[in-house]
């Protein structure tokens, strides 16, 4: 008799969870939609700052390019601007290209860089951990020469 009410309080305490609504994320037992639910896409978009050289070749410049030392300042300022000329202000991106032309004249290490792109880049999340690391699509919204 004793088993079989050790058996039951077990079944009632593990099946309980089933009667919450579908809402609810609480301890011990979370169905938060990251986890619980299909994903409606697994798009992730970058804004990046491309250096070109005189052979067409792009290659990612280094935050030191935007004017910052840690990368995470650096991508938020690239992505900052490209969120104005999103919401309707195009005149503020053209200016930011050229001051980050300004900083790769400036660097020594960049010498081979002839134009400055500033693009977002899509990445299918999967895919880019899976081993895919190119974009699967690049639109790019300003471009500027480097001074020399």
């Amino acid at each position: 008799m004793r088993g079989a009410l050790v058996t039951v309080a077990v079944v009632c305490s593990v099946s309980w969870p089933l009667a919450w609504p579908l809402d609810r994320d609480s301890f011990p037992l979370s169905n938060y939609p990251m986890f619980a639910w299909p994903r409606l896409t697994t798009a992730c978009t970058i804004a990046q700052a491309y250096g070109v050289d005189a052979a067409g070749r792009r290659t990612r410049l280094p935050p030191s390019a935007a004017g910052r030392s840690p990368a995470v300042t650096a991508a938020l300022d690239v992505n900052r601007q490209l969120e104005l000329l999103l919401l309707g202000e195009p005149a503020a991106i053209q200016p930011y290209c050229r001051k980050i032309a300004g900083y790769v004249a400036e660097d020594p290490a960049l010498r081979q860089v002839r134009q400055v792109e500033i693009a977002r880049d899509e990445y299918d999340s999967l895919a880019f951990h899976a081993g895919a690391k190119d974009p699967s699509r690049t639109v790019t919204f300003a471009t500027c020469e480097v001074p020399r």
